[in-house]
């Protein structure tokens, strides 16, 4: 029986959060062989964020002998020691326009730290993230904007149905998708298949 690995990440309200849900397999070996080792959140404050920054900078390079990769785990590590330090990992009690804000911003945080972990050269992030900041300016051609928009609404309502299940209590026909699941998991399915692009080798078989 598989553990399940992800529990939508895109709907965390804090880092912290986030990586309780994202790749679980992974961030629970980190935290049980590499952060309690450590000291955990048993020492002083200065050494729990050493041990974030650390730790993450090794979960960046499990994934590979790249700079890009160390670079991602960095960015991570210094965002959930900055997270801790201003006191934002707990979102207990806060009220729902106040939790979707914080949502929109880790999931901003997330996406462009994706950057250094598609391009393997570091340079080539940084240069990416620079042009992007100098066009950002620039309206994209729409037949580039289309199909991302396309491929891209039916994760977006997959993550809609999810948040309403969570206020709702798990109430799966509380939504339309929820009671047509099956034709909603039949569309996104074909579009996997059209929209496959190139065969690429699995990231995990560098390893």
């Amino acid at each position: 029986e598989l553990l399940q690995n992800f529990n939508y990440p895109y709907l965390a309200p804090s880092l912290s959060d986030f990586w309780r849900r994202w790749h679980i397999s992974l961030s629970t070996w980190l935290r049980d062989y590499l952060y309690i080792p450590l000291g955990g959140n048993k020492v002083s404050p200065s050494r729990v964020y050493l041990n974030l920054i650390l730790v993450m900078a090794l979960g960046g390079m499990w994934h590979g002998a790249a700079w890009s990769y160390a670079l991602w785990g960095l960015y991570h590590g210094f965002g959930l020691a900055l997270e801790r330090l201003l006191g934002l990992g707990d979102f207990n009690g806060k009220g729902r326009w106040v939790l979707n804000m914080r949502r929109l911003l880790v999931f901003s945080f997330v996406t462009l730290g994706w950057t250094f972990f598609k391009f393997t050269d570091a340079n080539q992030a940084f240069d990416f993230l620079r042009l992007s900041l100098v066009h950002w300016k620039e309206m994209p051609e729409l037949k580039r904007v289309v199909p991302i928009l396309v491929y891209c609404l039916p994760i977006a309502l997959y993550y809609w149905h999810a948040s309403h299940m969570i206020r709702t209590k798990g109430d799966q026909g509380s939504t339309w998708i929820g009671r047509k699941k099956q034709w909603v998991l039949g569309v996104m399915l074909f579009l996997v298949f059209v929209n496959r692009g190139q065969s690429g080798e699995f990231i995990y078989f560098q390893f």
